[in-house]
């Protein structure tokens, strides 16, 4: 009912650790399709918070009341979310999955959204 319109905004950045926490467990116990099916939703996640202004007001009912100002958004890393994530694809606990083509259409459609800096 909060999100009810996708409107995750920073919270896409809690929601995309999540589903990367899934994505790990199911490749540990060999599902390498909901495996697969996480990372997507990793992926989504990631450009999601990448493309939401920090402070844009929600637009659910239940919480388009919050106010935002004064948030700041304070990071120790270079790059946006999709840059970090192409680079921690890059571990060895997603060799399991790294030669499907859907992991390499992913890891293409990330590289799009990916910005170092």
């Amino acid at each position: 009912m909060i999100f009810k319109d996708g409107d995750f905004g920073r919270y896409n950045f809690h929601l995309r650790a999540l589903y990367e926490d899934l994505a790990k467990l199911y490749i540990i116990q060999k599902n390498n399709a909901q495996a697969l099916e996480s990372v997507k939703n990793v992926v989504n996640h990631a450009i999601g918070f990448d493309d939401t202004a920090f402070r844009a007001p929600h637009t659910s009912p239940l919480i388009n009341k919050i106010n935002h100002v004064g948030l700041t958004l304070v990071k120790n890393y270079k790059g946006n979310e999709a840059y970090n994530l192409l680079k921690r694809l890059e571990k060895e606990e997603y060799n399991p999955i790294r030669d499907t083509p859907e992991f390499q259409e992913i890891c293409e459609n990330l590289k799009e959204h990916a910005q170092e800096d």
